[in-house]
């Protein structure tokens, strides 16, 4: 083996940049020395030891003042403290990441969904849901379905009457339409309703039931004609609402060209 490494030997001995090592010189952390004969500037065997801990620590996610800190500082007490705090931090991250996770697959899946659904008018069971009304501010009920879990993204929703498909009129329907509640809903598919100490008094609990279930994927001024198919959908089955009617917001799209807003559709229907 080799006594001394140039910066780009070494830098390609370890897979990083010379710019890397040049940082840890300009940080203290490993600095090359200066051959007095030649001048070039090398790393010794011992360097190349060191930096392979360095490397070692990077990869554990330690930051460079804290690699510092330890390569100079530090005896194997303070060592074992700083792996039991990175343990810590990164069992923490992990938690934060697999809630990150279920967040961007319950988007995954209500993206598919609005895929495989558009157009179409059908009847089907809802996933049970919880429900509640934006009485202060629509952050503030957001943050109360959060602290309920970090898995499932609460969606914000437009409510209505069922009394808006009995409008006696174009009129009449228009300006109910333009009239809706607020309020926030969540996919309870973790069985939160059934955990104990659930906050009962301050949700509402949509059980799984028949629906008239449609995607509306256009602006939401426009939303009148699609909410009237869906309306003439139920009549022409013979069905009757039971409940509410829910307009979960799924996607914006402001930009041109696009397919617009994307809410789905769900109207609870009499057994």
């Amino acid at each position: 083996m080799e006594n001394e490494y140039t910066v780009g030997r070494l830098a390609g001995f370890f897979g990083v940049s010379a710019d890397t090592l040049r940082l840890y010189d300009r940080m203290g952390i490993v600095s090359p020395r200066k051959n007095p004969h030649t001048h070039y500037r090398y790393y010794s065997r011992e360097d190349l030891t060191t930096l392979a801990y360095v490397m070692c620590l990077r990869g554990m996610g330690l930051p460079l003042e804290k690699i510092r800190s330890l390569l100079y500082d530090s005896g194997l007490v303070e060592l074992r403290e700083v792996m039991r705090q990175q343990e810590k931090a990164l069992v923490k991250r992990i938690e934060q990441l697999q809630h990150l996770r279920g967040q961007v697959h319950d988007y995954y899946r209500t993206f598919d969904n609005a895929l495989r659904s558009r157009d179409a008018v059908v009847l089907r069971e809802n996933e049970a849901m919880l429900y509640k009304p934006v009485e202060s501010s629509l952050l503030a009920t957001m943050e109360d379905f959060r602290r309920l879990t970090q898995n499932n993204v609460p969606k914000f929703t437009l409510v209505y009457g069922k009394e808006l498909f009995d409008a006696a009129g174009e009129q009449e329907f228009e300006q109910m339409r333009r009239r809706p509640g607020y309020a926030v809903t969540l996919k309870d598919d973790e069985g939160l309703r059934g955990t104990p100490g659930f906050p009962a008094e301050e949700f509402r609990v949509l059980a799984p039931r028949k629906c008239v279930f449609s995607m509306l994927h256009i602006g939401l001024e426009e939303s009148g004609p699609k909410l009237l198919e869906v309306r003439d959908f139920i009549r022409q089955n013979g069905l009757r609402p039971a409940g509410d009617i829910w307009l979960r917001m799924t996607s914006v799209h402001v930009g041109r060209g696009g397919a617009g807003d994307h809410f789905e559709v769900w109207v609870p229907v009499e057994e």
